[in-house]
């Protein structure tokens, strides 16, 4: 492998590119909820649905403390929109935890309101139409006077 395209691979894996549907925004989720889940997404691999990055990571992407992340984490647990797995070592101590990052089930999306049917241009005209015969019309006929 030569020196050119050495280089060319760091490139690559220093500018990761990922896509997220944005209708994530148009959810009940907090602020919080979305970015974390965002940020969870930005580690997945290309068709997987497990990550492992730390707390402090996650804390520091998102400029908030560690205990924000583990409230954020919890909510977005009991939602069931992620599963933590915590793995443990062979001398039992914990080494990481992997995420099991799932779609956002759909009672979470904000429904749009249904749009009022508008004015269609043929009924606006005739209501145009009925309200000049009623009125002009009859003040016409009456030499300008309005009669009672």
């Amino acid at each position: 492998m030569d020196r050119a395209e050495i280089i060319r691979i760091k490139n690559c894996l220093k500018s990761w590119h990922f896509s997220i549907d944005s209708n994530i925004l148009l959810t009940t989720l907090s602020g919080n909820e979305k970015l974390l889940y965002i940020t969870l997404c930005s580690y997945l691999s290309p068709g997987g649905d497990t990550c492992f990055p730390s707390i402090k990571r996650l804390a520091h992407q998102m400029s908030c403390s560690r205990a924000t992340i583990f409230r954020t984490l919890l909510e977005l647990e009991k939602k069931g929109i992620i599963i933590r797995h915590v793995q443990f070592g062979n001398n039992g101590q914990q080494i990481s935890t992997l995420y099991e990052v799932h779609e956002i089930p759909e009672k979470y999306f904000i429904q749009a309101e249904p749009k009022k049917p508008e004015k269609s241009e043929e009924s606006t005209f005739g209501e145009l139409s009925e309200f000049i015969e009623s009125n002009i019309v009859s003040q016409i006929d009456t030499g300008g006077r309005v009669s009672n």
